[in-house]
């Protein structure tokens, strides 16, 4: 009886041997397909590091020149030093502004004193728009 019992079990693994082998084959030519798959997705990510290695070592030679242009050239002082220009350039127009009103006023005061009492109140009139206008200029800056 225990030789009839593994006599029909050897049978059944004989038989089942092709499907065992068949299952063998298909998963080996899965992992076959599996491993061709992850070999070019890894070509494919170590091109594109590559050519993202090379952008970049083209940007910081880029930005090595940039800085060495602004180094070489003084870029930043002469910035600086045309902002100050054009401070000063502000400045300088409204003190003339100031000093043609200055100088107006001073004008229309000596008239005032030469005048007779009826040209007076003309010229006063003018004197109070003159000194509207330079305090107009005065808040202006």
């Amino acid at each position: 009886m225990f030789q009839e019992r593994l006599l029909t079990k050897y049978d059944h693994q004989e038989n089942e041997a092709p499907v065992i082998v068949q299952r063998i084959n298909e998963e080996a030519n899965a992992l076959r397909e599996q491993l061709r798959r992850t070999k070019e997705r890894y070509e494919s990510k170590c091109e594109k590091l590559h050519s993202t290695s090379e952008e970049l070592d083209r940007t910081q030679r880029l930005l090595k020149k940039m800085k060495s242009l602004v180094d070489d050239k003084k870029l930043a002082e002469r910035d600086e030093l045309s902002r100050k220009l054009t401070k000063a350039q502000q400045d300088i127009e409204v003190k003339d502004v100031t000093i043609r009103v200055s100088l107006t006023i001073s004008v229309s005061i000596s008239v005032c004193i030469k005048t007779t009492t009826s040209e007076l109140s003309s010229a006063m009139s003018n004197l109070i728009i003159i000194i509207s206008f330079c305090s107009f200029v005065s808040n202006v800056r």
